[in-house]
């Protein structure tokens, strides 16, 4: 049915369009955008050689958490009035991301239409956000998309650029077993990493570094504020916290299993000619960081759904399992809109919320994908990318 409403052409850039277009329009109306402010001050914050990771009270909510390379990316939007500053970064958050699906190769226009609708709900909330999620999603994307084409200089750029100014973008990094370049692929990202890193060194060798150890620290205790708070740490680790209700053990608890979960698909080298079993992985890697972090938000969430979307497109559609899929596909649908006033209040306010219920669906797609990682022989298939 997805699929069906993408038959056009027209009609993924017509629904983020229109989704982008309502975005800017809330944000001009409302005038407040306290997101975008922590990005825009970091950069005059940069310039006066202030601490960027201390509170300003005076200047926004929260505090700023991105790397100091960051500084440099917000600095063209942060040269413009706020208000046109806030539209162009949603605009360029939403082309980039819109860019970066259309490139993923081997998808047709029906299963690109089917990622547009199914993220557009996501895509809104990353937007009326102002958050950095929705450029994040690009980077990862991007950074397979020329990891496949064999373009290992393009695809670590991505990788670094997206380490550099949120831990998340390391992630790409497991695409290194897809490459056929794999000392090109290796050489490429220290040579990126060093020179995107040494960037913020404009500002002063000392004031950098000090920026880089207060980048940690902050990363640091911003993982022990999240552990129970309400919007914060909202994936699959957050959601096993709240519901236990338990202070004392390790997240790794967690994240270990998960990521040896991750990691044992990858040992089935004989599958990396396949390129749905390629982009498969990528599925899993989107959600994958999502449901593992402590810092996932509501809004980090257009990543997850990124990979809810090629999993569904790439799904075995003979399985005898796809009832369940379509059930699994429905419900994360549903909790795509825990945050919103569409949902019951009571519902959202005592349970949803409190307990990162919208991690369920994801987590269940997320170990469906999985376990067809590790045990399907369609992946034996070698096929094109």
């Amino acid at each position: 049915m997805l699929g069906a409403l993408g038959r056009s052409s027209r009609t993924p850039l017509v629904v983020w369009g229109a989704v982008l277009l309502f975005a800017c329009f809330k944000k001009m109306a409302r005038g407040k955008f306290n997101n975008y402010r922590i990005f825009e001050r970091s950069w005059d914050h940069f310039l006066q050689h202030q601490d960027l990771y201390a509170y300003y009270p005076a200047e926004y909510h929260d505090r700023f958490l991105y790397g100091p390379l960051f500084t440099l990316v917000i600095a063209p939007f942060s040269m413009l009035p706020p208000v046109a500053g806030v539209v162009l970064w949603l605009i360029v958050s939403t082309a980039m991301l819109f860019y970066a699906i259309k490139s993923i190769p081997g998808l047709s226009m029906s299963g690109r239409a089917v990622i547009f609708w199914v993220t557009a709900n996501e895509l809104l909330l990353g937007l009326l956000m102002e958050q950095y999620n929705v450029l994040i999603a690009a980077l990862l994307i991007f950074s397979y998309v020329f990891t496949v084409k064999e373009k290992p200089w393009a695809a670590t750029f991505f990788i670094a650029l997206g380490f550099l100014t949120k831990i998340y973008g390391i992630a790409g990094l497991c695409f290194w077993l897809f490459s056929k370049k794999k000392k090109s692929f290796l050489l490429s990202f220290f040579f990126w990493t060093l020179l995107l890193g040494l960037l913020p060194m404009l500002g002063g060798w000392d004031y950098a570094v000090k920026q880089y150890r207060n980048w940690l620290a902050a990363l640091g205790g911003k993982n022990t504020q999240n552990m129970f708070a309400l919007m914060q740490n909202m994936g699959l680790v957050g959601m096993i916290r709240k519901l236990s209700g338990a202070e004392q053990y390790s997240d790794l608890l967690v994240i270990v299993p998960g990521m040896l979960l991750f990691l044992l698909p990858l040992l089935r080298f004989k599958a990396y000619e396949s390129a749905l079993f390629r982009r498969s992985v990528l599925a899993s890697l989107l959600l994958f960081i999502v449901l593992f972090s402590s810092g996932t938000e509501s809004n980090t969430y257009i990543i997850a759904y990124l990979g809810i979307a090629l999993w569904w497109i790439d799904r075995d559609r003979n399985s005898r399992y796809r009832i369940w899929d379509a059930v699994l596909l429905t419900g994360a649908m549903i909790f795509s809109f825990t945050t919103s006033d569409l949902m019951p209040k009571t519902l959202k306010n005592e349970i949803l919320l409190p307990y990162a219920i919208k991690a369920l669906f994801p987590s269940l797609i997320w170990l469906r994908l999985q376990l067809s990682l590790l045990f399907s022989s369609r992946y034996l298939l070698k096929e094109k990318a």
